[in-house]
């Protein structure tokens, strides 16, 4: 049983892997045509144990373009012009996408916002008091 390194603190079995090598398209000359340098790998998540139920489930809901009619994550990488450096990349995309999916997201707690800011009153309360100040009652002036 291989297992294989994805980041400094997760692994996954190598047998939940199977990598393609397939051609990549675009400009690069004719040797595009002739060299198959892309790298296509695909990952039975179902499989996997170091992936909790709600951990799929998030992958399913945030990748799941991404994932085929036999559940597993397809992740392509041809940047590269070597076969070695897009199976690194491809690698290093499954471990990014993991580890963005296992840890639980926290729960949010809704609260009410304060009825009136810090120091009490606010704005309107300091200005209404001068302004009331500037009123006079006719009756007062006789």
């Amino acid at each position: 049983m291989a297992i294989v390194q994805l980041t400094p603190d997760l692994a996954v079995d190598e047998r939940l892997m199977s990598f393609s090598m397939v051609q990549s398209g675009g400009p690069g000359g004719q040797n595009v045509n002739k060299v198959a340098t892309a790298v296509l790998l695909r990952f039975r998540y179902n499989e996997c144990e170091v992936l909790s139920e709600n951990a799929k489930e998030r992958l399913r809901q945030n990748f799941g373009s991404r994932i085929n009619n036999n559940d597993e994550l397809m992740i392509v990488s041809r940047e590269f012009r070597t076969q070695e450096q897009n199976r690194a990349a491809v690698i290093r995309h499954l471990g990014e996408i993991l580890t963005a999916v296992i840890p639980e997201p926290a729960i949010r707690i809704p609260t009410k916002a304060p009825k009136t800011p810090k120091g009490g009153g606010g704005p309107s309360t300091r200005r209404e008091e001068p302004k009331r100040q500037r009123y006079y009652d006719p009756d007062e002036w006789e």
